[in-house]
């Protein structure tokens, strides 16, 4: 079955932060102070510095909370349901406009950090009481309108930087994301047009700041329009004209653009154009392809963003995180363009996937079809693409590209550095994204002519992922790429289409690897979808296996007693799917007779077993409400007692 992704590309991100004064020496008294410290004391000492009337107090008292909350001297858990972290976030929501440039820098500087820490913290920046969301519009009505260009750089600045700005609708995209009612107050702010048309026409070629605050801005207008289901936002805002000016703009900028190696002004162009073209895409309807000229501005980010090699920017970035794990200010603003880089590269990569697997997947999912409803029958079909894009996907060699991107993984290492922990987390949304779109590929191989060497070539590749950490560089050197477990889970999605579709792909599986995947099948209980998979994969193997008759059904009834053994049945729903998927997979397995015949003659307690499991499922779904919530239980239902009879007749 086909999938969509959702909550993938709307991501606020970490910001260069801003480099205050230094005051380490306070800092090092105070670090070792508060160990001794209880939590409940240092959020009072934080709350006293916070309400001094001497902004450079102020500050300092920004600097402890980012110091010691964000940095874990003191667990979250401890502090963020306390009345006192409440008193902190309200005052910091009177400094957000604070006359002082630096406790601004500061205020907003400690919210994200807080921010980044649980769900729970961001609603509370939402609250009726605290409202931080409002304060930040109000901070750019005061702060940001006033500015013209020529005080945003060069020598007539009169800010030391549109960081500041940058940080503060970062947070507010969090907000917005995380408590959608918010959104409201900002589409109905008074200045709320003046601030985007202001973020619009400052956007410049050759300034990174001015760059990322436009980025930031539309990120934010993306989101909205994404929660509100349409792009009417920004006809009610009359902004039409200023996105088109500044698309304009980005295609004039990108015809004249010939260096491969993309500077960071010139990949962030390419993000705004995605953001620009994810918007004019919001109004579609689900089950109509897109007009001729979406799909003539994706295929152009495509080839400029996927013909771009980024190997050597990963390698340097790598090697600055593994030199310096300080996290220490101005080591992180040296380090800032190259991260802001290789993050809007891998963002651009991200939308132009997400999309494709979005348009895949709505050929056949819908909103109308219950999420349980389509835990796949294995017989089911896909529906056919659109013939416009089935003619994108061959014409842009969709599954080359893919194939590309999964056999050159950039190195991947586990690391606490800030800027390296995003660029992992976006990798792996990244990853997942393309296996997924491949996973919808494959159900619609038989209308997009796939030879079988592009196939096999995409099988091996989706194995390493899924099997093998070891892989080795130009050099023959062992590298780890430290594949996370999402995406190997995702990896494993993958297989189990292709041994449904391709079943000459079956024999492919060794007994090394169905180890692996039933070790994989005991760690992870709680797991269903992967253990459905893992089910699906294995019977499969087992019903196309060549072994001969008697050493194949050994095999069955090893596995067969094992999953049964390790199925536990409650009123759960999900548990109740899997129980049904699980007993589905057995029907199909000794569905041929003489395997049926020799698996019950060598072990007739398998029978009883089974038996026993059927009976236990049947008082669990007994109701026809509950049959009728997942077409798999239905079919159970439908075929168990009738199929028992049937194995009866070989003991």
């Amino acid at each position: 079955m086909s999938k969509i992704v959702t909550k993938r590309f709307h991501r606020a991100h970490l910001s260069a932060p801003y480099l205050r004064p230094s005051r380490n020496d306070n800092n090092n008294v105070l670090r070792n102070e508060s160990l001794e410290l209880q939590s409940q004391e240092l959020l009072n000492n934080i709350l006293e510095q916070l309400r001094t009337d001497r902004p450079s107090e102020r500050t300092f008292g920004t600097d402890m909370i980012i110091s010691y909350i964000t940095n874990e001297l003191i667990s979250s858990e401890k502090f963020d349901k306390s009345n006192e972290f409440r008193k902190i976030l309200q005052q910091l929501r009177t400094m957000i406009c604070d006359r002082s440039e630096n406790v601004r820098f500061g205020t907003i500087d400690a919210l994200c950090h807080l921010s980044t820490l649980n769900e729970s913290i961001i609603k509370q920046m939402a609250e009726q009481d605290i409202q931080i969301h409002q304060e930040i519009l109000n901070f750019f009505q005061q702060f940001l309108l006033p500015l013209n260009v020529d005080q945003m750089s060069g020598k007539n600045r009169k800010v030391s930087s549109l960081t500041i700005f940058i940080d503060a609708f970062n947070l507010l995209i969090s907000i917005c994301d995380h408590v959608p009612d918010t959104i409201d107050s900002v589409i109905n702010f008074v200045g709320w047009k003046q601030i985007l048309l202001k973020c619009i026409n400052i956007h410049s070629s050759n300034d990174l700041d001015r760059m990322n605050l436009t980025i930031a801005a539309i990120q934010l207008l993306s989101l909205i329009i994404d929660e509100r289901r349409g792009n009417r936002f920004i006809q009610r805002f009359e902004l039409n004209d200023s996105f088109n000016e500044l698309n304009n703009r980005l295609e004039s900028m990108n015809s004249t653009e010939t260096s491969v190696d993309v500077p960071s002004t010139s990949t962030g162009n390419f993000y705004l154009q995605c953001l620009l073209l994810q918007m004019s895409c919001s109004d579609l309807n689900p089950t109509s392809a897109p007009n001729e000229s979406i799909f003539v501005q994706l295929g152009q980010l495509i080839r400029r963003i996927f013909n771009a090699n980024f190997n050597e920017n990963f390698k340097k970035f790598i090697e600055q995180i593994e030199d310096d794990l300080s996290n220490e200010m101005q080591k992180l603003q040296q380090m800032y363009p190259l991260y802001q880089e290789l993050r809007l590269y891998l963002c651009c990569k991200q939308f132009c996937f997400e999309w494709l697997t979005n348009m895949t997947g709505l050929s056949f999912d819908n909103e109308d079809v219950n999420e349980d409803e389509m835990m796949e029958d294995d017989d089911v079909e896909t529906t056919e693409l659109d013939p416009s894009l089935r003619q994108f996907i061959q014409e842009q060699s969709i599954l080359s590209i893919i194939s590309n991107e999964l056999s050159n993984i950039p190195f991947r290492i586990d690391t606490d550095h800030l800027y390296g922990k995003e660029i992992i987390n976006l990798m792996d949304n990244y990853l997942m994204t393309s296996l997924t779109l491949l996973h919808n590929l494959i159900g619609h191989h038989s209308c997009l002519s796939f030879t079988m060497n592009e196939i096999d070539k995409i099988w091996n590749i989706v194995f390493l992922i899924a099997f093998d950490d070891d892989k080795m560089d130009e050099d023959n050197v062992r590298t780890e790429t430290q594949i996370s477990f999402d995406v190997r889970k995702e990896a494993i999605n993958v297989i189990r289409q292709f041994v449904q579709k391709f079943s000459d792909n079956s024999n492919k599986l060794t007994m090394d690897i169905i180890n692996q995947l039933k070790t994989l099948w005991s760690h992870n209980d709680n797991d269903y979808d992967l253990r459905i998979n893992i089910v699906k994969i294995i019977s499969d193997y087992l019903q196309k296996s060549s072994t001969i008759i008697t050493e194949r059904s050994s095999m069955i009834i090893e596995w067969i007693r094992f999953i049964l053994n390790s199925l536990t049945m409650n009123s759960n729903h999900s548990s109740l799917i899997f129980a049904a998927e699980i007993l589905d997979s057995i029907i199909d397995i000794l569905s041929d007779e003489s395997i049926a015949s020799e698996c019950i003659r060598n072990d007739s307690s398998l029978y009883s077993l089974l038996t026993n499991k059927w009976q236990q499922f049947q008082r669990l779904t007994r109701s026809k409400s509950i049959q009728k919530q997942n077409p798999c239980i239905a079919i159970v239902h439908e075929n168990m007692q009738s199929f028992l009879d049937y194995l009866r007749n070989f003991l």
